[in-house]
């Protein structure tokens, strides 16, 4: 299961939002979550809540993420860590300054499922040519947490 799903994250982390070269002045932060939202929603996963917010235990700004998943199953939950990994990656390549984006899958109900995280560092290093998409993948595929009921 780890191998196929990392496969899926590893396939759509490429997932372009824009590029700056369009883009006459530099991106503000509300341009930059905007088009990350139209990007995740039309890959079909509905965003609950999506905001830079300060968190204390990191002491930096975070990209906190709560979305409702196509499916509940942590196979369907990984390939949305894919679209979700490369929409951020080009968030941060367009110049959203966070320290990481935290995500939370959640139910019908509105309660999570699962959590997970990518740091501002691997996506850099992905946007560089130093890290491989296989290698960003697995690094956030690490990162999920089943949250039993």
């Amino acid at each position: 299961m780890l191998a196929s799903g990392g496969l899926v994250l590893a396939a759509a982390v490429g997932v372009p939002i824009g590029s700056t070269n369009e883009h006459e002045d530099a991106f503000t932060e509300d341009e930059i979550l905007t088009l990350f939202e139209i990007v995740i929603e039309d890959e079909g996963v509905e965003v609950a809540e999506l905001e830079v917010e300060e968190e204390e235990t990191l002491g930096a700004e975070v990209l906190s993420f709560d979305y409702y998943p196509l499916g509940p199953t942590e196979d369907e939950i990984i390939e949305e860590m894919g679209y979700v990994t490369g929409a951020f990656a080009e968030a941060v390549n367009m110049g959203l300054e966070v320290e990481r984006l935290e995500a939370t899958a959640l139910d019908i109900a509105g309660e999570p499922i699962s959590e997970w995280y990518v740091e501002t560092e691997w996506t850099e290093e992905y946007n560089a040519g130093e890290m491989t998409a296989n290698e960003l993948a697995l690094e956030t595929m690490m990162t999920l947490e089943m949250i039993d009921e």
